[in-house]
């Protein structure tokens, strides 16, 4: 009987050394749980899933004649909304068809009363040079142009999207810019938060931080924070731990991809990490914060209509502080929107050129010294061997803050073609015409603009050889879009060089060029669609002398240059194709 007491005793005692050494255990892991994750100290606020609302206006007043949607109602893209009367548009056009009518009347007299004077002899050309015909001609034009405008009458929507709500009824009378129907998005496009007063330094643009619903923990997405308000506000009811309770703060806006699992109006949670070599994601991995200079990725902050933007130029932008960007991917019914995108890789903006009905493969932008802006198609063929109208063309737009107004557009590659096959003898029109001197085959990857004088980036052209770099000039730029046709002695060629040769960069074609700080900076990719290029700088005055390398990227395909003068840094975008685009800043090469 001692002997089994014994036992037990030893048995009891060996059961609670082994507990507390399985306690030790579990204190030791903890231990290393809380030193692990010590530093990463987190963030915490509300917000709301929100959607951007579009307002639907005319900038005349107008009367309602119909209205064929409802407040709710889904629509698609191109889906007719409304109907719209102008009575002064009306009776302009009117007046103007009756004196077109009779100075038609009266220029086809003229011409049949010339044909019985035989002893005068009058040329069809100067029959219509006459100032009855320039009269004819001008108010043709001007009738084409109201009637445009009596076309937009019609109000179409411009995306898909959900009915808001309709403030007007049929029959009625609404001023210019009075909201007539508002329209949002069918999912939020971005989250408005409010970070209290007392903590509102803890957040900035461009930190990354994790969304999560407040009523399902399930629906959590990964997001970048796009703007942070510049005053102290007072929160909204819904975010505030009771009504009586006022509170302060600072909003914060975060964009969100379209694809989020949100409601519009959802309430959320934000949670950013201050930890400054790493942030927690949605999966709750450690990832590292990309430095400055390093290459990353575009990320797509708003709902925009094209998801596969393509970069293929940049405009940096001073009172804006932003970097404008094109897409040679125009989406699919090739609408004339342009982008802007911070230094942190965020597009936040989507912005459609007033004046401009379509335009596809948009390939170079520059801005001249006066703020004008230009915007060039590639002008290249397709698979088929035609250049369509909406890849002739050439930009010149003006910018009131956010707002991009065509002001001047071209059909450029016929202008040229036109003058080229006239003159087949220059050696520009021999780089640029085909075998055969039928036309010109061309492939515009780059513009500047300086003094009125505009340079031409030719990645390809019908004799243009590998690995060869040919800048064309056209002087006085201005007067091209003033008459929609070019001279001869316009023309000239500033540069025709071999790129500097290296074994690694062999057949590569320029893809953007740059004047920055007084030099001409050259952005070239392999022509054969393998990923690669260089950075290379040389003078626009003499660009044959001293070419010279300042980087090279494998792997990368470098598609736009500009220089942001308030960060002194320089910005590279990169188009991958079917994968992620990218975006570098670097001080210096």
């Amino acid at each position: 009987m001692g002997t089994i007491v014994k036992q037990n005793k030893q048995l009891y005692k060996a059961i609670s050394e082994n507990k507390r050494f399985s306690l030790a255990i579990f204190i030791c892991f903890m231990a290393i749980l809380k030193i692990q994750y010590s530093n990463v100290e987190s963030t915490e606020y509300l917000g709301i899933a929100d959607t951007k609302e579009i307002n639907i206006n005319s900038s005349h007043s107008v009367k309602i004649r119909n209205i064929h949607v409802i407040p709710g109602q889904t629509v698609e893209e191109d889906e007719l909304l409304m109907e719209l009367e102008r009575p002064d548009l009306d009776l302009r056009i009117y007046e103007l068809e009756s004196q077109l009518n009779e100075l038609k009347a009266e220029n086809s007299f003229n011409s049949e009363m010339n044909k019985e004077l035989k002893s005068v002899k009058v040329s069809n050309n100067e029959n219509m040079d006459s100032p009855l015909q320039i009269k004819i001609n001008s108010m043709t034009k001007q009738l084409i142009i109201l009637k445009r405008k009596k076309a937009d009458l019609f109000v179409f929507s411009k995306r898909a999207g959900v009915i808001g709500s309709i403030n007007v009824k049929v029959g009625e009378d609404a001023s210019p810019f009075t909201p007539l129907i508002t329209m949002h998005d069918s999912a939020p496009s971005m989250i408005k938060g409010f970070i209290h007063e007392s903590i509102y330094n803890k957040t900035y643009k461009g930190q990354k931080v994790v969304v999560t619903s407040i009523s399902d923990p399930n629906k959590i997405m990964d997001a970048v924070v796009a703007s942070v308000g510049n005053r102290i506000v007072e929160y909204p009811v819904r975010l505030r731990k009771s009504e009586a309770s006022v509170t302060y703060g600072r909003e914060v806006v975060i964009f969100v991809s379209k694809d989020n699992p949100f409601l519009i109006g959802e309430k959320v949670q934000i949670k950013s990490f201050e930890k400054p070599n790493e942030i927690m994601t949605a999966h709750a991995q450690a990832v590292p914060v990309r430095k400055i200079e390093d290459v990353i990725d575009l990320e797509i902050g708003v709902d925009i209509e094209n998801t596969k933007v393509e970069p293929s130029g940049l405009v940096y932008i001073k009172d804006l502080n932003q970097t404008v960007m094109i897409s040679d991917d125009t989406g699919r019914k090739d609408r004339p929107y342009i982008y802007t995108v911070n230094n942190s890789g965020l597009i936040d903006k989507e912005i459609e050129i007033e004046g401009v009905k379509a335009i596809s493969d948009m390939e170079a932008i520059s801005m001249d010294e006066n703020g004008i802006i230009y915007i060039a198609s590639s002008m290249s063929e397709k698979k088929n061997g035609k250049v369509s109208d909406k890849r002739k063309k050439l930009l010149m737009i003006e910018r009131n803050d956010f707002n991009f107004k065509a002001i001047g557009e071209v059909n450029f590659y016929d202008a040229l073609n036109k003058v080229a096959k006239s003159n087949k003898s220059e050696e520009w029109a021999q780089v640029l015409l085909a075998k055969g001197n039928k036309k010109i085959r061309i492939n515009i990857e780059g513009i500047l603009v300086k003094e009125n004088t505009m340079y031409f980036g030719l990645r390809s052209g019908s004799k243009l050889t590998k690995d060869q770099f040919v800048l064309l000039k056209i002087n006085d730029i201005k007067s091209v879009f003033a008459k929609n046709a070019i001279d001869a002695d316009q023309i000239s060629i500033q540069a025709n060089v071999a790129f500097p040769i290296d074994s690694d960069f062999k057949n590569e074609g320029v893809s953007d060029i740059a004047l920055i700080n007084g030099e001409l900076y050259v952005l070239t990719v392999n022509n054969t669609g393998k990923e690669g290029g260089r950075v290379l700088k040389t003078v626009l005055a003499d660009p044959s002398n001293h070419m010279t390398e300042l980087k090279r990227f494998k792997g990368l395909k470098p598609e736009g240059i500009t220089y942001d003068t308030s960060a002194s840094k320089f910005l590279i975008s990169f188009d991958q194709g079917d994968k992620k685009s990218k975006l570098l800043l670097v001080d210096k090469f």
